[in-house]
């Protein structure tokens, strides 16, 4: 009766409910977010002097004056808040989430390891429950839409092209239909921000010196990609907004300080990352079950001596640039989205390490009976630390290391009274009578980690309260001083 239970617990139809259970309180604190600080200026660019000639004037005014990211702002100035839909906006992480789990699935897919769709389904849900468990600001990554379709969204449509690319170069017939998404999804993609357009332009060039060293000649598909990136990648570089808007950072284009700052966050998000339960977990899971995954790529097999360190060079070279980029241009630390888009980077390297590590038993093979009942203690495992992350010292408040779990604890205890004292203030906002003092409104005094981003200020010039002020029609708003 104890094997019968044990082994009905695990079957793969009650471990996928399980892991989408896991996700259920990330789609569920959406009903509670509201937008802040950048989604109020997205939202309102119809307002502004520079939208007053239309929606495609604003987006060459934002090319030439603020950032060079074409395809992010064309979706940001188009979303449901500029039609006065809060509903609408509450819908963008939910798709967000559901898109990124959709575009790993189609690149696990694409990479044709011969799993049953079952097994899929649990990897793809074990990547993206990690992957969100994980990032250092959930706002950032999910919840606050100027960050999430940034960054987010984009690496989700990276997906979606590494899986178009592996389709075409093993032996999908329509060519002439790949061909055509290759290059909507490549402009797409390199639209969202300055590392996403580098991470394409790298993975083009890795294709091209790849087919390149096999086939002993150009593969002219490859290169015409490679340069349509590079352009891509000048394009949204070069911009001349982001000379303007680098100026605001005083120690922007100091050398020395994006040096030292590569080489400390690099370290940092390495140990953060890879000391983490879950993802050791998940990690073992992968190694231990690599021999029984099938790669039918010639390509694989001619370069699967040289795959370890090309895979270790890659993930950590590219990890290292991205820092390099973001502090050069800024002078400051990274932002927190910024991490959470490298980890996502960290995590596929460390997963196509653990596969070609032990892809042919090189470390060891273990017998499919055994295997099965490894993997359920793995995922047991995984299961108790990703809902465990707390610890309490006493008199003090319970503190959770996991966002699974802080966001159980925010939807529980927080995310409602957080978006009551939101709808409080917008009908202030709304019933105070437009005369030339500031509206004033209460402080929040409920924020949630999992959701909460930033809020308006006592200072009513602060760009912020400026941007909030114009979204709601009124010439100033600003919160009372916190007493």
């Amino acid at each position: 009766m104890k094997k019968t239970s044990f082994k009905a617990l695990f079957s793969e139809n009650i471990l996928i409910l399980i892991l989408v259970l896991l996700t259920l309180p990330f789609l569920l604190l959406s009903l509670y977010i509201h937008p802040s600080a950048d989604d109020y200026i997205y939202s309102s660019w119809y307002k502004l002097p520079e939208g007053s000639h239309g929606y495609w004037s604003y987006q060459l005014w934002n090319y030439q004056s603020w950032n060079g990211r074409y395809f992010s702002t064309l979706l940001l100035t188009c979303n449901p808040l500029v039609f006065k839909s809060l509903a609408g906006y509450r819908l963008i992480p939910v798709f967000i989430l559901l898109l990124l789990y959709k575009a790993i699935y189609f690149f696990v897919g694409a990479l044709n390891m011969g799993m049953r769709k079952k097994t899929m389904h649990i990897v793809c849900l074990l990547v993206v429950i990690t992957y969100f468990n994980l990032v250092p600001s959930l706002p950032e990554t999910m919840y606050w839409m100027s960050g999430s379709v940034t960054y987010t969204l984009g690496i989700s449509l990276f997906f979606f092209l590494s899986g178009l690319l592996l389709m075409y170069y093993h032996g999908f017939k329509n060519k002439g239909a790949l061909r055509f998404f290759i290059v909507l999804f490549l402009c797409a993609t390199s639209g969202f921000n300055e590392l996403l357009a580098f991470q394409v332009l790298v993975l083009v060039l890795s294709i091209f010196l790849t087919r390149f060293a096999a086939n002993k000649r150009p593969d002219y598909f490859a290169l015409s990609l490679f340069v349509f990136a590079a352009v891509l990648f000048v394009v949204i570089a070069l911009a001349p907004g982001n000379k303007g808007r680098l100026e605001q950072f005083e120690n922007h284009y100091n050398l020395n300080y994006a040096l030292s700052s590569m080489l400390r966050n690099t370290l940092k998000i390495a140990v953060y990352t890879f000391k983490n339960p879950p993802v050791l977990m998940l990690l073992t899971l992968i190694l231990f079950n690599a021999p029984h995954l099938n790669f039918n790529s010639g390509i694989y097999k001619k370069f699967r001596r040289i795959l370890k360190p090309t895979i270790i060079f890659i993930t950590v070279g590219l990890v290292a640039v991205f820092y390099f980029i973001s502090a050069y241009n800024m002078g400051i630390e990274p932002p927190l989205r910024v991490h959470g888009y490298i980890i996502l980077l960290l995590l596929a390297g460390a997963f196509a390490l653990m596969v070609t590590l032990n892809h042919k038993g090189e470390v060891f093979k273990l017998p499919v009976v055994i295997l099965k009942k490894i993997n359920v203690v793995l995922i047991t495992l995984y299961i108790v630390f990703l809902c465990g992350s707390f610890s309490r010292k006493a008199g003090e408040p319970m503190y959770y290391t996991g966002n699974v779990a802080q966001a159980v604890s925010d939807l529980v205890h927080k995310a409602a009274a957080y978006d009551k004292e939101l709808v409080s203030r917008y009908s202030i906002i709304k019933n105070t009578v437009s005369s030339e003092d500031c509206i004033v409104v209460p402080p929040l005094s409920e924020k949630p980690q999992s959701i909460y981003f930033t809020d308006i200020k006592a200072d009513s010039s602060h760009w912020i309260n400026w941007g909030t002020a114009l979204y709601f029609n009124t010439g100033c708003i600003k919160t009372s001083p916190d007493i």
